[in-house]
């Protein structure tokens, strides 16, 4: 009878906490930048920032968007326009690789899994990174000479939750 009951805790303590991890999206809303050529769906209002490029970017002007919730995900959307020497001097993937190994070494994590995929119909990536930071998933895609990353930092099961999800799922490059 009491194991009974403790597995019948144990089912409710499991159901009650994935009903808190899946039951966290609150209020979603589209965002797109006309400038930026993109859209995505956000739990929250996105505040844009510039910077300037350096290496194949050196040229570009760097976008960033964030959307950041005290204790909860990070999510950003960066984009810039690259040299397009640099694009046409190698292939699609060989760009993503590379952008790939940057974001290791930003993150100063290891990558845990990569999966290509298919993002508004060009060849894109995501990879999951695991650092001393926290846990990110990035998502990158190649439109002509613009690179756009997006992703997602946080502790391991806020990248995994609802919003951040549906944050990835959404982004479409748009004209």
């Amino acid at each position: 009878m009491r194991r009974l009951a403790a597995r019948g805790i144990v089912v409710a303590l499991s159901i009650a906490l994935a009903g808190c991890v899946s039951a966290r999206i609150t209020t979603l809303s589209a965002f797109s930048s006309a400038d930026g050529h993109f859209s995505v769906t956000v739990p929250g209002t996105m505040v844009e920032s510039t910077s300037k490029g350096s290496g194949p970017f050196a040229a570009a002007t760097i976008h960033s968007f964030l959307y950041d919730e005290p204790g909860g995900p990070r999510f950003v959307v960066i984009y810039g326009d690259t040299d397009p020497g640099f694009i046409a001097s190698m292939s699609t993937d060989a760009a993503l690789d590379w952008f790939e190994a940057g974001n290791v070494s930003a993150t100063k994590g290891q990558q845990v899994s990569e999966r290509h995929l298919t993002i508004s119909g060009l060849p894109g990536r995501e990879q999951h990174i695991v650092g001393p930071g926290g846990s990110y998933v990035f998502r990158s895609v190649l439109a002509g000479n613009r690179l756009y990353s997006f992703s997602v930092k946080g502790a391991d099961f806020q990248v995994q939750q609802a919003d951040s999800v549906v944050y990835l799922d959404s982004f479409a490059v748009t004209t």
